[in-house]
């Protein structure tokens, strides 16, 4: 402590006198005889000068001032970058950091030095003590947070310079070179990490066409990222996850995309899904190496045999309804006196059939040769199956043209067939064949209005692999159309009789055509697998890191495959704990697209609904999973640039971990004589009022106890 001075705030000549005058009249007042009984006038005394002084104190204001000096040693302060992609260089671990930091920590300490550690990521924490407790694990890097952290240092520190350890990689804030730097001392930023980019190949879109008929020729065109060190890269097509060609392409150490594109020719009809992959030995990202897409292919000819056992105007009808279908080639065939009469030039057994349709088949006059035959072609062709009852049904010859039974139990009403009503089975009113039909013609709820049919059963039970449709509207419904997929093959069976009424005999417009268009619904399903849904949209991939960008495309078709391009779109993402996120899908002309912003990791499920004129043409869902990703691994490489702009701008240097060491000869550590000044303004003490106040009661005590006036 050194230079104490005393300033009296409050200080006038008129104040002098009454000081005196006051301190005279205290001396008078008690001055009296000795006695023995007097003991109590020097303490009396006393304590009235206590008081005296403390109001001379709160008059004149008195001001102590002083000041303090301190030999403060040098800090410098280390930041720690802990970001993700610290560690995610070739060749750097988490242990060679904390070694440089450790390393320099000890070299500077034996300067005289003392060293703050300051790890950061997206902000800066709190010093650490020890290097062994930097922990790489934060999503992102903030240097410009950093820079402003050393702007804001106090004054009274004496801070010599900064290190930075880091690569450079700054994910959050802003550019650090535009950052306004103005810290009162040096950074000093050491570079960890390759400064070559590292190399990853990347597959980044996929362009194909959503729908193709068997024998199409197909052009898959994949937009390829070749980073590498050029060397080559196979690039494959592949068709539901078998490779079925290759593409060999050339790598380099520039952003340049090159195109690559396959042919192919679908021959078997259904969903398939074709991916393009590429391949390499070195690569920093494998999720982005596959690109997806979905294709329908269609059957440009399937083969329709029409078996009558019995002539009816339901069977007509149908005929005239599948004829409306051009990729199908009809056979209509029928027995006569124990032979086969066909319209076509060719012997139909001696080709495949893609559907078969029995009406009242088999009837009584057909033999055992003939029910052979025909269960030879269900067993060796696998074709899809409808079946309509009539009542000229032979049931004993009926189970023995398929494989299994198709009634289990059945009582036929003796004496006539009664007409009942049909409607819709409320569990199964979403299947797609009502779906198609409702979206197609926006049937609602007309069943009940259509003419009645024949119901020729008392009791029927299909086998268990069935469930219905439509049913008789009673109180104890029977099947009237009921469908299975069992086995891949799909099969429908109608137990009522004369639908065709619904043609003949409606009134209402709508109604009017919903045979033909219920029919054509189920034909389409039988022979068209796509058709299990109206929606077939697909991801581009299946995992996805956090933070990028899910593509989906697809379309929607009706019942005869054409394309909705009107149908109005909900989509939502939904992720742990059912938290649901919205996102766009649109029309871009030939298909439906939209992206997905992948904000959290884990298990996930995208959900589309699909509505045209308020009617629900059905529900799309795919899971997804979402991997743990930090942005900063888009581009692992060293910012040199950035760190010796950093450097270059608070006149410091830029080092490397193989010459990190030569810090120590940069800095400055030299001790910091530190002056502080302290004042004290004795009228605003807390004590000058305390002991007023004890001294003026104690006085007042002293004189009652002793009753001195």
């Amino acid at each position: 402590m050194r230079s104490v001075s005393l300033q009296f705030q409050n200080l006038t000549l008129w104040i002098l006198p009454v000081i005196l005058a006051v301190l005279l009249v205290l001396y008078l007042s008690y001055r009296r005889e000795r006695s023995q009984s007097a003991w109590f006038i020097p303490v009396l005394i006393v304590l009235r000068s206590v008081v005296f002084f403390c109001i001379v104190i709160l008059i004149l204001k008195p001001l102590i001032s002083w000041e303090v000096r301190k030999n403060q040693k040098p800090l410098i302060v280390l930041f720690a970058d802990q970001s993700l992609s610290m560690i995610a260089h070739d060749g750097i671990s988490a242990d060679s950091i904390r070694s440089i930091v450790s390393d320099l920590k000890t070299s500077i300490e034996k300067r005289g030095a003392r060293v703050a550690i300051m790890p950061f990521g997206l902000n800066v924490d709190e010093e650490q003590k020890y290097p062994k407790e930097l922990s790489f694990n934060c999503d992102g890097t903030n240097i410009s947070g950093v820079l402003d952290y050393c702007n804001t240092y106090q004054d009274d520190w004496n801070v010599r310079a900064a290190v930075l350890v880091t690569d450079g990689v700054s994910t959050a804030g802003e550019d650090p070179l535009m950052f306004k730097m103005n810290p009162r001392f040096s950074i000093f930023p050491i570079g960890i990490g390759d400064s070559l980019l590292i190399m990853d190949p990347a597959v980044i879109d996929l362009s194909m066409p959503s729908k193709a008929s068997v024998g199409d020729s197909i052009l898959i065109e994949a937009r390829v990222f070749p980073f590498g060190y050029g060397n080559t890269l196979s690039v494959w097509l592949k068709k539901d996850d078998q490779i079925i060609q290759k593409k060999t392409i050339s790598t380099y150490q520039k952003s340049l995309v090159n195109t690559v594109q396959f042919t192919t020719i679908p021959d078997q009809p259904g969903i398939t899904n074709y991916s393009v992959l590429i391949d390499t030995v070195r690569d920093r990202n494998l999720q982005n190496n596959e690109q997806k897409s979905l294709l329908r292919v269609y059957n440009n000819k399937q083969r329709l045999a029409i078996i009558q056992g019995h002539n009816s105007f339901d069977c007509r009808y149908f005929s005239m309804m599948a004829r409306t279908f051009p990729e199908l080639e009809i056979i209509n065939l029928f027995s006569y006196k124990g032979k086969w009469h066909y319209d076509s030039k060719t012997d139909p057994f001696q080709v495949k059939w893609d559907a078969i349709a029995l009406f009242g088949f088999p009837s009584q006059e057909i033999n055992a040769d003939q029910l052979n035959q025909i269960s030879a072609k269900i067993a060796g062709d696998r074709p899809a199956q409808y079946i309509h009852y009539l009542p000229a049904i032979t049931f004993d010859k009926f189970d023995r043209i398929f494989p299994e039974p198709v009634i289990r139990r059945y009582r036929l009403n003796e004496s006539k067939i009664p007409a009942v009503l049909c409607r819709i089975n409320e569990e199964n009113q979403f299947h797609p064949i009502l779906m198609n039909l409702r979206s197609e013609k926006k049937y609602k709820n007309d069943w009940a209005d259509l003419p009645p049919i024949g119901m020729p059963f008392k009791e029927i039970q299909l086998s268990d692999d069935y469930i219905t449709i439509l049913e008789s509207d009673d109180q104890k419904p029977m099947p009237i159309l009921s469908m299975s997929e069992t086995g891949g093959i799909r099969k429908a069976v109608v137990t009522g009789v004369d639908l065709w009424r619904w043609n003949m005999m409606t009134n209402g417009a709508d109604n009017h055509y919903i045979y033909p268009e219920l029919m054509a619904s189920v034909l389409k399903w039988l022979l068209d697998t796509l058709s299990t849904s109206n929606l077939q949209f697909s991801l581009n991939k299946d995992i996805y890191l956090k933070g990028e960008i899910a593509e989906i495309s697809g379309i929607i078709t009706d019942v005869k495959g054409g394309v909705i391009s009107n149908a109005i779109l909900t989509a939502e993402l939904i992720g742990d704990g059912n938290k649901s996120t919205n996102f766009l899908i649109q029309w871009d002309g030939t298909k439906y697209r939209g992206e997905i912003p992948l904000k959290e990791e884990g298990d996930h499920r995208v959900i589309i609904n699909a509505v045209t004129d308020e009617f629900n043409l059905g529900e799309y869902r795919k899971n997804i999973q979402v991997l743990r990703n930090s942005v900063e691994h888009q581009t692992i490489r060293q910012d040199v640039e950035t760190l010796k702009g950093i450097a270059s701008k608070t006149h410091g240097a830029y080092f490397t971990p193989e010459n990190y060491r030569n810090i120590i000869n940069a800095v400055s550590f030299e001790s910091e004589i530190h002056t502080s000044l302290h004042t004290l303004k004795l009228w605003r003490w807390p004590g000058i009022f305390i002991l007023l106040f004890f001294a003026m009661a104690i006085e007042w005590v002293i004189r009652r106890i002793s009753g001195y006036q």
